[in-house]
């Protein structure tokens, strides 16, 4: 979990986050989605293999993506994605949450 902490801070991006709750800014690692194929034919997330240049994952303090659901957006930039499913969780130094994006047109 720190770990996640320390890359939120080297690392990450100002995002805006727009939801039916408002639009938050906040800081964010985004990076893209690689997947491999297992054994039985299914698919796996990895740090190694294909990567999908249209899903990425996103990591970020719990209060930027709080009540975010399917469809809300994110924007990065020039860049914008939506969200497919987010997953909060805890520990002792905080709340993170891990989020999956579409990239948008």
């Amino acid at each position: 979990m720190n770990n996640i902490k320390n890359a939120i801070d080297k690392i990450g991006l100002n995002v805006s986050v727009e939801t039916k709750c408002g639009t938050r800014e906040g800081i964010a690692v985004l990076y893209p989605v690689r997947y491999d194929r297992n054994l039985f034919g299914g698919t796996e997330n990895g740090i190694e293999g294909r990567t999908n240049p249209e899903r990425y994952m996103m990591f970020c303090e719990s209060r930027l993506l709080k009540n975010a659901e399917y469809g809300d957006v994110v924007y990065e930039g020039e860049n914008s994605f939506t969200v497919l499913w987010v997953d909060e969780y805890e520990s002792r130094i905080g709340k993170y949450i891990k989020a999956c994006l579409r990239k948008r047109g």
